[in-house]
């Protein structure tokens, strides 16, 4: 039995795991012979919500004044996000905005507009067509993340004990108005989407983890550990199938995403986190976690390129195996991304003052 470090005190490999699983779903959905796991974006957003609620508690340290601990969090919190997210996401938009200008025939549904280009910086959502995205079109979802990030910290300056209530109330009053109001704007449209309620979703699940958390504890190393663990994967497998099942229909009305993909995303995670309170996460699962955010915004190119590509072939085993290729690659270069941009360039971001 390993040592009861606490609630805030173990790392949760689960967490990373459960990522890794959503980002491949993410990548399959850009496979147009398969076409699922658009799902994976609304079990991010459950795993956010999350992580900023256990990280923003988990950083107050044993023996610190708390509210000079409170303060440290929140001039920190910010900058943290900005070393996660900024390097990487800006180094592809500009590749992609470069071949945009030179390559225009390869893309749909895009244009070269240098206000695209800002807006896309900046997390602004604009519309081209029937869709709301930035330049890095896979990177749509992370116009809700930044939002999000910017609700939690407002909440977290107002209230640090009260921040996940605060955040939670102003997540459901957006995505309620949004429900009921066509705005004039598209970018008001996109994030008053149903979508921004998810991430209250991972608060609710923090509170529910950590309450569920010490009378799981106590089952490990008994027999019972196992079995239990292995129902809930298995009702989580099961809930991922029904996700695929209702497949494109959450979009059918509104509201609907929130309760086909939603709230099972919700209990995904809950289950899955209380079964990695007894079981062990294999390594290559976790190392997918770790690099979720590289793949997230390098897969599309690589994935999509040779699905297109296997097209060509009559060959079924062919076309399996470009879209086979087309998977490892976008692993290699996202292997690349992450250890030059989330490793190296942001261990020199972290040495700043401001990363507290």
């Amino acid at each position: 039995m390993k040592a009861d470090m606490g609630f805030y005190g173990r790392k949760f490999d689960i967490i990373q795991a459960l990522r890794a699983v959503s980002i491949i779903f993410v990548m399959l959905t850009h496979i147009p012979a398969l076409g699922i796991g658009a799902f994976g974006v609304d079990i991010f957003f459950v795993i956010s919500g999350f992580m900023m609620m256990y990280t923003t508690h988990a950083a107050l340290r044993e023996g610190e004044d708390h509210d000079m601990a409170v303060k440290r969090i929140r001039r920190g919190f910010l900058f943290k996000r900005i070393v996660r997210i900024i390097p990487l996401y800006y180094a592809v938009t500009i590749f992609t905005f470069i071949m945009l200008l030179l390559f225009p025939n390869m893309f749909m549904d895009t244009d070269p507009n240098p206000v695209y280009l800002i807006k896309s910086f900046l997390f602004i959502p604009y519309r081209i067509g029937n869709t709301a995205m930035p330049i890095v079109r896979v990177a749509w979802s992370l116009n809700y993340e930044v939002l999000f990030y910017l609700i939690f910290y407002v909440s977290l300056m107002i209230s640090h004990r009260f921040r996940g209530v605060i955040c939670s109330a102003a997540l459901a009053v957006m995505g309620a108005v949004g429900g009921f109001v066509d705005f004039k704007y598209d970018f008001l449209e996109f994030w008053t989407g149903e979508l921004i309620i998810e991430f209250a979703f991972g608060i609710a699940a923090y509170y529910l983890c950590r309450a569920l958390y010490d009378r799981v504890r106590t089952l490990e190393g008994k027999k019972a550990a196992y079995p239990f663990a292995a129902a809930l994967l298995i009702f989580s497998a099961a809930l991922i199938y029904v996700m695929i099942v209702v497949g494109g229909r959450v979009d059918s009305y509104r509201f609907l995403r929130l309760a086909g993909w939603g709230i099972p995303a919700f209990i995904i995670f809950v289950f899955v986190f209380l079964a990695g309170v007894l079981i062990s996460v294999p390594h290559f699962l976790k190392r997918i976690g770790d690099m979720s955010f590289s793949v997230y915004l390098l897969h599309y190119y690589p994935v999509v390129l040779m699905a297109r590509s296997s097209e060509k072939f009559d060959n079924v085993y062919m076309r399996i195996g470009c879209v086979i290729a087309g998977i490892i690659a976008a692993f290699l270069i996202s292997e690349a991304g992450y250890f030059l941009f989330e490793k190296k360039l942001g261990e020199l971001l972290r040495k700043s003052k401001h990363y507290i």
